[in-house]
């Protein structure tokens, strides 16, 4: 769309769709929310009223150009965000970017990740418990699904439900002593709450931050409400076996014992059995608060994504 300059009026409109002025003005981002039962806290956050948990809302992908594994049927680019643009022009922001992406990316991005952002941020607003899932390292992830990423991700919490039916909290990291052989014993037996059980409980509370590497077990209980910032990657494994997740995906179709096979490789692969005492856990994965700014007031800030998610955007852009 073409608009023009108006010199008399002193208005300066777009010369073009891509002119300079297109970069100049902010897009409005269309919010979302996807997958999964929750999102009463997320609307508060954004101010939406009445705020309410719905079948599709624990999660928001923020400026996601990142397609979800299993979307809705019928939406394909399930996952990616919309954007609104100065000439009132609706768009996924992947089709913009792959537009004109040395303008908007610019040469030292697209050395590094090509059209792609880099990375994914989510929110996640719980209203019921995730279920027990792992992701994969980079090489496995190549090697099993072909995908340049795996999904290493950050937790900072925002907030907690009171209403709850018990204090917020997460599954984070193996307990000391667990091994393959018993992962895989429970595992095949089907019995999740054994595998729920070799993983530390941590209760959580706002301003709590965490780094959860590839291949570390977790699960994010109900009642959490905090960001995600993740590599740009929607593979996940689960700990249940194909049959529960060819119900959940709704598979039209009976799997083969070949995709079992497959299946239960990728999977079993995807978690790295090293486990911990309880301490020497939250050592390695909790990320402590520091200051980030202090004034006259002696007010401290906590560091939600310049600091602290170094360690996981030196890992992005390497």
């Amino acid at each position: 769309m073409c608009s023009t300059v108006d010199d008399r009026n002193g208005k300066i409109g777009l010369r073009d769709q891509w002119g300079v002025g297109m970069y100049h003005q902010p897009w409005l981002l269309v919010q979302n929310r996807v997958r999964g039962k929750g999102g009463r806290e997320l609307d508060k956050f954004r101010g939406v009223e009445p705020p309410v948990d719905d079948d599709f809302g624990s999660e928001a992908w923020i400026g996601s150009v990142t397609k979800m594994v299993n979307p809705v049927k019928d939406e394909p680019n399930y996952g990616c965000s919309e954007v609104i643009l100065p000439d009132g022009t609706c768009k996924f922001l992947f089709e913009i970017i792959e537009e004109n992406p040395q303008q908007i990316l610019g040469h030292a991005h697209m050395e590094k990740n090509g059209t792609d952002l880099g990375m994914l941020v989510k929110y996640l607003d719980t209203s019921r418990s995730f279920s027990l899932q792992c992701h994969p390292t980079r090489s496995w992830a190549k090697e099993m699904w072909g995908s340049d990423y795996g999904k290493e991700e950050s937790w900072y919490v925002l907030g907690t439900r009171e209403d709850a039916e018990e204090p917020a909290h997460v599954l984070l990291g193996f307990k000391e002593g667990v091994t393959r052989e018993l992962w895989e014993k429970y595992y095949f037996a089907d019995d999740v709450k054994a595998l729920e059980s070799l993983c530390h409980k941590i209760p959580v509370q706002a301003g709590d931050m965490y780094f959860v590497e590839c291949g570390c077990p977790h699960k994010v209980g109900a009642g959490c409400f905090m960001i995600e910032v993740q590599e740009p990657s929607d593979l996940t494994s689960m700990a249940f076996r194909i049959e529960e997740y060819a119900r959940r995906v709704k598979w039209d179709r009976p799997y083969t014992r070949e995709e079992e096979m497959l299946y239960d490789k990728r999977l079993l692969g995807t978690y790295i059995y090293e486990g911990y005492s309880y301490e020497e856990n939250l050592r390695r994965r909790r990320v402590p608060p520091k200051i980030f700014r202090k004034g006259d007031s002696k007010l401290s800030f906590r560091p939600i994504l310049l600091c602290e998610f170094r360690k996981i955007f030196d890992n992005f852009f390497h």
